[in-house]
């Protein structure tokens, strides 16, 4: 069987779940908003072991007959009635341990671990990227103000900043430096921010590695727009990446431990790749309605194949040198 974990209401799951029918593979969902309300999830080890999750519709899915589990997405049930921090802190502590260790307790595979979309981290991403030999923009992750205003000045101004990961009660869109940002700069020691040099008015890429697979697609955003997802109008079109770029690309997730994962580039009009950020968990249905990329019918396919076809594959090789750099292009073993 394969398990989806995401809200009853996520569309890439409904679709991938649909392609799962006509392929007759037998499929269930499974939402962990919901498990304070309407699911339960029960652990047995000792006399009687083994795992239950009981959706809203009373059905019980026996977690031992799972093959393949899509982490599309997991969220943890809302604490309804419970009115102190502290209590809030204390519920969500242990819904996180019950769900992870129930995941981590089963014999299944999956797209992708959630212990591995968690450690795929800003700066793990950045470090292993440049590691593989692809550009990256100057970037400064920092809490100390000092720090973060040389690097502007080193920059001349031409800097962004954003989150290290997206707040769930709010969109925030990566942000031109302005100066009017200097004035709160003394906010920085509460939370670490993103710098990054500017790279505008260029191609941008949104690429989607689903097993052995990489697609992109390609857009333009406005002139001086800075996030190209604020751009709802431009159109977006199949691309074709280098063999190398490629590669590469399929190493940095394979390295981070991942079978799916999107990734936000940039191709300058000079004809280079600039690697922004890494996606364990992102969205890409947009991108298969607007490009005509065949996404959803790919990730059902990898779901199907299951552990065993996606072993199967070739994995990338890289080599470094002592000193941590790229030695050996990205090739095949």
């Amino acid at each position: 069987m394969i398990l989806i974990v995401a809200p009853d209401n996520d569309p890439h799951a409904r679709c991938v779940a649909q392609d799962l029918e006509r392929m007759g593979k037998p499929w269930r969902m499974v939402d962990s908003s919901r498990l304070s309300i309407e699911g339960r999830l029960e652990f047995r080890a000792g006399q009687k072991s083994g795992s239950v999750w009981t959706c809203k519709d009373g059905r019980p899915v026996p977690l031992e007959s799972v093959e393949t589990v899509w982490h599309r997405r997991r969220f943890l049930p809302a604490p309804l009635t419970l009115p102190g921090a502290q209590d809030q802190q204390y519920f969500r502590r242990e819904w996180t341990e019950m769900i992870l260790g129930v995941f981590s307790s089963m014999d299944a595979w999956f797209v992708n671990e959630p212990q591995r979309q968690e450690a795929a981290v800003k700066p793990l991403q950045l470090r292993l990227a440049e590691r593989l030999g692809l550009r990256i923009p100057d970037t400064l992750i920092t809490n100390d103000p000092v720090a973060a205003e040389a690097f502007v000045e080193r920059h001349r101004g031409r800097v962004v900043h954003k989150t290290l990961s997206p707040p769930r009660h709010r969109f925030l869109a990566t942000q031109k430096w302005s100066e009017s940002d200097r004035a709160l700069l003394p906010d920085l020691v509460l939370a670490p921010t993103i710098f990054q040099e500017m790279v505008t008015d260029c191609r941008e890429l949104r690429i989607t590695v689903i097993g052995e697979h990489v697609f992109a697609a390609e857009f333009r955003p406005r002139r001086g727009l800075i996030d190209g997802r604020l751009d709802m109008e431009t159109p977006y079109r199949p691309h074709t990446l280098p063999g190398d770029v490629s590669r590469r690309l399929l190493a940095l997730v394979r390295r981070l431990g991942l079978v799916f994962s999107t990734i936000d580039m940039k191709l300058t009009d000079d004809g280079e790749y600039i690697f922004l950020e890494l996606n364990p968990m992102g969205q890409y249905l947009y991108v298969e309605i607007l490009a005509g990329l065949p996404l959803t019918a790919a990730m059902a396919e990898l779901l199907a194949s299951g552990r065993a076809g996606f072993q199967s594959l070739p994995m990338p090789a890289v080599k470094y040198g002592s000193d941590g750099g790229l030695v050996e292009g990205v090739g095949w073993r």
